[in-house]
């Protein structure tokens, strides 16, 4: 027997309809399980039969349209190319070339970083053993080689190995905190089946814990960076000025900027604004004049902007 609301019954079963789920919720479980079931059709690999991309690039997937010179990336299983989200190559190929443009070795020489980013759906063996042992096959583990491993199955994990990372004096953070906070990051982009995004997040956790102010243009962990701590890099004095090189936050990038006897001239993201306003009158000027001058006076324009 069943009760209507009109005619109520002690005796009526009691009916407890189930809690009602949002749908954002039931949204982001469902990519997380559709995220995680990449690896279950494929097999497990071992690092020792993941591919080469030095070797045999056409195992690792098509990566001809990246702007990378240095970096190993290899993808065997098409996690970016699959990907919920179509941006997820352009998010990656972005990351790579900010990466390079930044800490390459062909950047910053001898201070450079070689880089290795390996997604794979499932691992024979635990994943920071198969980091170690793909760094050590890609010959990542010396003191400037670094792995990335992200696992696309199994509900996503990361893993990161090299030998730039054994060397705790090469970190500017805690190793334990920005590990914590970039395996929470990349993971959850996992997922949801964004691997694209976990490259960026990954390198930008590199960056944070490696580079500092070097990798300004890697996007920076936590969105809103307003309680970014100023760093001095370098001070310079003489008889007329001084001059010092903060390394700070603009926007949600990290930058560098120039300050003039304690005043802010510019920063390196937004320079350009600031010496084209000065340089494209004058050279539209002479552009029109139809002889261009042999030689050009500039008064100031210490910083270098102007002339260059």
């Amino acid at each position: 027997r069943h009760a209507t609301p009109s005619t109520p019954s002690s005796s009526a079963p009691c009916m407890r309809m189930p809690a009602m789920v949002p749908p954002r919720t039931l949204a982001v479980h469902a990519l997380a399980l559709m995220g995680s079931a990449v690896g279950i059709f494929v097999s497990e690999l071992s690092a020792s039969h993941y591919p080469d991309p030095r070797r045999t690039p056409e195992k690792c997937g098509n990566f001809s349209k990246f702007e990378m010179d240095e970096t190993l990336l290899c993808d065997p299983h098409f996690a970016l190319v699959r990907a919920l989200r179509a941006d997820q190559l352009d998010i990656t190929a972005a990351a790579v070339s900010a990466w390079e443009e930044d800490f390459a070795v062909q950047t910053l020489r001898s201070f450079g970083v070689r880089l290795g980013i390996a997604l794979v759906a499932r691992t024979a063996e635990p994943i920071q053993r198969f980091a170690d042992d793909l760094a050590v096959a890609w010959s990542l583990d010396d003191e400037a080689g670094v792995l990335v491993v992200l696992k696309t199955g199994d509900m996503g994990s990361v893993a990161f190995s090299g030998g730039l990372l054994r060397d705790e004096a090469a970190f500017e953070a805690a190793p334990d905190e920005w590990f914590a906070t970039t395996f929470q990051l990349v993971v959850g982009s996992l997922r949801l089946g964004l691997p694209g995004k976990a490259v960026e997040q990954a390198l930008s956790g590199l960056a944070d814990a490696i580079g500092g102010g070097l990798g300004r243009g890697m996007p920076m962990l936590g969105g809103d960076n307003a309680d970014v701590e100023q760093v001095v890099l370098d001070e310079i004095k003489t008889n007329f000025q001084e001059a010092e090189v903060y390394r700070t936050a603009c926007g949600e990038q990290r930058c560098l900027e120039l300050h003039l006897d304690e005043a802010r001239q510019f920063s390196d993201r937004f320079e350009r604004y600031y010496h084209e306003a000065m340089s494209f009158p004058a050279l539209n000027i002479i552009a029109s004049s139809g002889s261009p001058p042999k030689r050009v006076l500039m008064l100031g324009g210490g910083d270098g902007g102007v002339a260059t």
